[in-house]
């Protein structure tokens, strides 16, 4: 049987968190899957593990890679070359599917290379939030080839075998300062004939190892164990939509909450910039009052002093003229007294 889809499970240290992945996986109602759990110098019990339920389930393969750079993002581009499926869908090792999800994600791609269901996300406290994003939409692209936004992990993501090949470069090591999957999916958002769409729908679990730092392992195992039971359960589908709901409501409050704040910060750097205009049209007319006065001052003075300078002419011709008058009368005197 040909695989309809390639599903990769990265894994490094999440002993006995993994075979509750890879059961996620095995329970989807898209069977025609290849399963490749990825191990990143995983340990002797992931790999034992992994192996064991390959050995029970010919659609799972485990590939047993030394630790790697980073991530080990490159042992996710080997294994991907000996893929068979139509699309590839990834799942974090300590995260969860329903088993509708592939059946959603294959039919967002029906006319996309690219696609990824919302980011529904679990707090340690059992609250849920979700990420939504439209990436149809250039804004939201725009965010994130130009920051490090990222509206969603590899555990919602699936894309076309075919569009992964038509890369530059696939899974490499992501620069220290960026997330590793939001470096490969600015790889595929920044190819002119990408053809991206976000699914509106909320269909998996991730548990953030990023805020569940203080938690032991022990901690992390019983609360995946709790979950997949929770959704193993007859009514699990409606708790998990009645939970996801309840998340995405309060990620709609958030973001008015966030409009609203930005909004009022929006309001005030326009008062302050109109406060600065005004002032600025302020010093501007102060500078230009005391412009003219300067150029006035200059101008009398200026005046005064060519006045000045015909007056002191003037006088010099004056006293030119006397002198010129009272020597002729010299001359003369002395004309009539030789005579």
């Amino acid at each position: 049987m040909t695989p309809l889809v390639t599903v990769l499970i990265p894994t490094h240290d999440h002993d006995r968190l993994l075979p509750y992945a890879i059961a996620s996986a095995q329970r989807q109602s898209v069977s025609e899957i290849e399963i490749f759990v990825v191990g990143d110098g995983a340990s002797p019990v992931a790999r034992e593990a992994a192996e064991a339920i390959a050995r029970s389930d010919p659609r799972v393969r485990y590939f047993d890679f030394p630790k790697g750079e980073r991530h080990g993002e490159r042992n996710r581009h080997i294994a991907l070359q000996e893929a068979r499926g139509r699309f590839v869908a990834y799942l974090g090792d300590d995260d969860l599917w329903l088993p509708d999800h592939l059946d959603n994600l294959i039919g967002g791609m029906e006319e996309a290379d690219f696609a990824h269901t919302l980011h529904t996300a679990v707090r340690p406290d059992g609250s849920f939030y979700t990420i939504v994003a439209d990436i149809a939409e250039r804004r939201f692209t725009d965010m994130m080839l130009d920051t490090k936004l990222n509206y969603f992990g590899p555990t919602v993501v699936g894309h076309r075998l075919s569009a992964y090949r038509r890369l530059p470069e696939g899974w490499r090591p992501a620069p220290t300062d960026i997330w590793t999957d939001l470096h490969m999916w600015r790889q595929f958002l920044v190819q002119p004939w990408i053809k991206a769409r976000s699914i509106a729908v909320c269909d998996t679990l991730h548990f953030p190892s990023s805020i569940r730092g203080d938690m032991a392992e022990d901690e992390r195992e019983r609360e995946m164990d709790t979950a997949a039971r929770r959704l193993a359960a007859p009514d699990g589908e409606a708790w998990y939509r009645r939970e996801a709901t309840a998340g995405l409501a309060r990620a709609t409050l958030e973001i008015d909450a966030t409009r609203a704040g930005l909004a009022a910060h929006v309001s005030n750097l326009e008062s302050e910039l109109s406060a600065a205009a005004a002032n600025a049209a302020a010093a501007a007319e102060a500078s230009r009052i005391a412009k003219e006065k300067d150029e006035a001052r200059a101008r009398k003075w200026k005046t005064r002093a060519k006045a000045n300078r015909r007056e002191t002419a003037l006088s010099r011709m004056f006293i030119r003229a006397r002198r010129r008058h009272r020597n002729r009368g010299h001359s003369a005197g002395r004309r009539k007294a030789v005579q």
